[in-house]
């Protein structure tokens, strides 16, 4: 088919360039007026003040190191010395330019809304990689829509989007993980190094956000891993190495006067911190600090109440036709497929 049929066929579906810009700029303009919406009326949560609080404390810590004085992250009440700092790090640089200016501190409301704000520009941004991941690997041209529209319209990932500055951010940046191994992957790893940079910086705001998710990031490092033996690339990788190390250190303010003591508190945490509360679930309160507690029963009835059926029946075709294809389709596969066997495995 020559140039002009090409152009006269996607003329003919709608998928000019005027009108592809005119939809997405159309589409921006909804998001930001539902976001408007919905940060207005839903207003914030009692996470950000307790995380706002967390992150001040964190930031002492790594202050008063940097300023000779005695310190440790163990002086941080609960388990706050813990919670990743990225998202909130952020909205504290718009709360001291605000200080600055005026000479208070955000309130509260704002402060959240910042934080929510951020979550749902990531949210959306993940629509942009799926799109792009899709385009790249799947023949047809609509394949790519249909995958970012369904992800974004998806109830569950938009809901979330609006508020929520933890898991939200962290989905993120586990994708775009996800995107730079496969960008890493193509034309024979050719790329690999800066993709395998792109995603360093992506493990470091996956941590930085939540440390416990850095154990997401296992199969999209060994498709690199892989990709960087057979290019016979063997500086890339443990550059790589050093450069998360240093990252997470970087945003993690309350490790700086220990850094292996925290580590070791950590890992020690999150392997064993289970959530006190339960869920009222099939008819019982069930949650991971009861004696019959069952993680694998509880995915399987927390998937009945939130995925819709077609999403039930679709998703194991799914990931055997991901890992077929090879890709991005195969390492998102192998992450989504590693992190529910590790959930059932250790009954977490």
């Amino acid at each position: 088919m020559d140039d002009v049929n090409i152009t006269a066929t996607k003329a003919a579906v709608g998928l000019t360039p005027a009108r592809r810009t005119t939809a997405l700029v159309g589409l921006a303009v909804l998001a930001c007026v539902a976001f408007v919406l919905s940060a207005w009326i839903g207003g914030i949560t009692w996470d950000e003040g307790v995380h706002r609080r967390g992150a001040i404390l964190q930031f002492k810590v790594g202050g008063d190191w940097l300023a000779g004085k005695p310190t440790s992250f163990t002086v941080i009440p609960s388990d706050l010395a813990f919670y990743g700092t990225v998202p909130v790090g952020l909205v504290a640089g718009v709360d001291t330019a605000w200080r600055a200016f005026t000479g208070t501190a955000l309130p509260e409301r704002t402060y959240g809304i910042w934080l929510h704000a951020i979550a749902f520009v990531l949210t959306c941004i993940a629509g942009l990689l799926v799109f792009d991941a899709l385009r790249r690997q799947a023949r047809s041209g609509l394949t790519p829509w249909l995958g970012a529209a369904f992800l974004m319209l998806y109830p569950l990932w938009l809901g979330y989007g609006f508020f929520d500055y933890k898991d939200g951010p962290t989905a993120f940046f586990l994708l775009l993980l996800v995107y730079c191994s496969g960008r890493g992957l193509e034309n024979n790893g050719s790329d690999l190094a800066r993709w395998t940079a792109l995603a360093a910086l992506a493990t470091i705001a996956l941590g930085g956000t939540k440390l416990a998710a850095l154990s997401l990031g296992v199969v999209p490092w060994v498709a690199l891993a892989v990709a960087a033996v057979r290019g016979r690339r063997w500086a890339v990788l443990p550059l790589a190495a050093l450069g998360v190390v240093a990252g997470l250190i970087i945003v993690t303010p309350a490790s700086w006067p220990d850094p292996l003591a925290f580590s070791k508190a950590a890992v020690e945490l999150m392997s064993r911190h289970p959530w006190p509360g339960c869920i009222v679930t099939n008819g019982a309160c069930i949650g991971p600090s009861q004696p019959d507690w069952s993680a694998a029963s509880y995915l399987w009835h927390w998937a009945m109440v939130q995925l819709p059926l077609i999403v039930i029946v679709g998703l194991l075709p799914a990931l055997a036709a991901a890992i077929w294809l090879g890709g991005f389709a195969r390492i998102a596969a192998g992450t989504i497929i590693l992190s529910i066997a590790a959930i059932i495995l250790k009954n977490a």
